[in-house]
């Protein structure tokens, strides 16, 4: 017997046992009913019964005959199969002879699980019938019904279960695939989520390495920068009088330069300093109308080189819970956007109560942001397009640190733009 074939039969050792039971009542049983003359020994139906018994009974304290338990049954329909038989000779095979060894056919057939043990049974059923015929007379059902009803019930049940079988050992060659392939796929995705983690953790850990770095090295880059400038303000005050007063110009474009780049550092410096936790934010009452015009007077020479007014708009006693110095440096940067990008028009910034927060809004008139930069405007290194930084210059940081800033506030920023119409920056901090 295959491996397949013995699993099965495990599988199925409860049908067995069933049909051993029911052949162990029923052979015995049918002695007992009011025949016409007795023509067997009831000592050989008290036979098969015991062995069907005993196999039965076997097949609870071995493991060996609960694999093999379908075999015996098989050989067990095998002698009902010839012994009734040739009772059948004695009655002249009458309808009910026949009829009488269909359980028999029926289950052998329940039984097999393989082609040739079909071939077998039904060649076996079919020389049994005719040696059985061969020795009656004259017997009352045609040898041709026998014939057609044993391997009719053999053949069809027979190949049913062979089917069967192959059905299920498929189903679990299938089964067996899918897990197999499953567990592949389930280790691929932990080794391939763990490589992620793996290389997210070395980025976070690099960034903050970098962000620690900046943050202490504010220090060295701010003094080199402030030394240049102050150096050519003092040179340049000294030449304005002078017969080289000519060179009172290129040292200005110098004094501007270095501005431009410690401004550009001072931004990189703050943003890695929020990023890093380095910068420790209060929660304290901050009034919004002083923040706002301590804001502007920072901006003030942005805006006066600009030419561009700034309408404001706030109650007094309105105020946030929160950092001072963070909703200034917020301000100052959303207003140093603002007045960068408009030109013969104003900025309005107005504050007030909405539930629970305090929304704090900068709207300008200028040249405003296209639709597709503004999910990713707050990102750092981002201005609306490429054209936007060779004309008003900046590295995009200002919108990152105040999108820093608001979140460690338990705020929200967010924007609202048109091409050509404007642009209105909203923030909205916990109200005090």
């Amino acid at each position: 017997m295959a491996s397949g074939d013995a699993r099965t039969a495990v599988d199925r050792v409860g049908l067995y046992r069933g049909m051993l039971l029911i052949a162990a009542i029923a052979v015995p049983a049918f002695a007992l009913a009011a025949w016409g003359a007795a023509y067997d020994p009831f000592a050989v139906r008290l036979g098969f019964a015991a062995v069907a018994l005993a196999v039965l009974a076997a097949s609870y304290r071995s493991s060996r005959v609960r694999a093999h338990l379908r075999l015996a049954l098989i050989l067990l329909c095998h002698a009902l199969f010839m012994w009734f038989m040739a009772l059948s000779v004695l009655h002249r095979i009458l309808f009910e002879d026949v009829l009488g060894l269909l359980p028999v056919v029926i289950g052998a057939g329940v039984g097999m699980r393989r082609t040739i043990e079909v071939v077998w049974f039904v060649g076996f059923v079919i020389a049994v019938t005719l040696v059985a015929y061969r020795f009656t007379p004259d017997p009352e059902v045609d040898i041709t019904i026998s014939i057609a009803l044993f391997t009719v019930f053999a053949g069809a049940l027979g190949w049913m279960n062979v089917w069967r079988t192959r059905l299920e050992e498929q189903l679990r060659i299938a089964n067996t695939t899918l897990e197999a392939r499953v567990a592949e796929r389930t280790d691929l995705l932990a080794r391939e989520a763990a490589e992620r983690l793996a290389a997210e953790q070395r980025a976070n850990a690099a960034s903050e390495a970098k962000s620690r770095f900046l943050a202490n090295m504010s220090h060295e880059l701010r003094t080199p920068l402030n030394a240049v400038i102050g150096y050519a303000e003092l040179v340049e005050a000294e030449l304005a009088g002078s017969e080289m007063a000519r060179h009172c110009a290129d040292l200005g474009r110098v004094t501007r330069a270095a501005g431009h780049l410690l401004a550009l550092i001072d931004n990189i410096l703050d943003l890695s300093q929020v990023e890093a936790g380095a910068v420790t934010l209060r929660r304290e009452p901050v009034a919004v109308g002083a923040a706002i015009d301590e804001a502007v007077m920072l901006v003030e020479p942005t805006l006066a080189g600009r030419g561009v007014p700034v309408v404001r708009s706030a109650a007094p006693d309105l105020a946030i819970v929160g950092d001072r110095r963070a909703l200034i440096r917020i301000l100052v940067h959303l207003l140093d956007n603002a007045a960068k990008f408009t030109a013969n028009g104003k900025i309005t910034v107005a504050a007030r109560r909405v539930g629970p927060a305090v929304e704090v809004t900068v709207h300008d008139t200028g040249t405003g942001i296209p639709e597709a930069a503004l999910a990713r405007i707050f990102d750092r290194f981002t201005q609306a397009d490429d054209s936007a930084t060779r004309l008003f210059g900046g590295a995009g940081l200002g919108l990152a640190i105040c999108r820093e800033l608001v979140h460690r506030m338990a705020g929200t920023i967010a924007v609202d733009s048109a091409v050509g119409v404007g642009s209105t920056f909203t923030v909205r901090l916990p109200a005090a």
